[in-house]
């Protein structure tokens, strides 16, 4: 579950919080890591990862932090 709070109990605009979303389509991906950039702050931009994945961090125009995942290559096993 996630909440916002009420208008009484205001927060940072800065918080500790980041959400981790996975695709499956690095297309997909893309458009979501563009459509939440807008208007906020590219903190990582989507690139190939050393654990196989495309990855890409983004905050929102309210100062949330999301994480972009998608897996594109099977991870080595010794």
């Amino acid at each position: 579950m996630l909440t916002d709070t009420t208008p009484d109990r205001p927060v940072p605009a800065e918080s500790n919080l980041s959400i981790a979303l996975d695709f499956a389509d690095p297309a997909s991906m893309a458009t979501a890591f563009e459509a939440l950039a807008a208007g906020g702050t590219v903190v990582c931009p989507i690139q190939d990862s050393f654990w196989g994945a495309k990855f890409g961090i983004a905050k929102d125009a309210c100062g949330v932090s999301w994480m972009f995942n998608c897996q594109v290559q099977q991870a080595a096993h010794p």
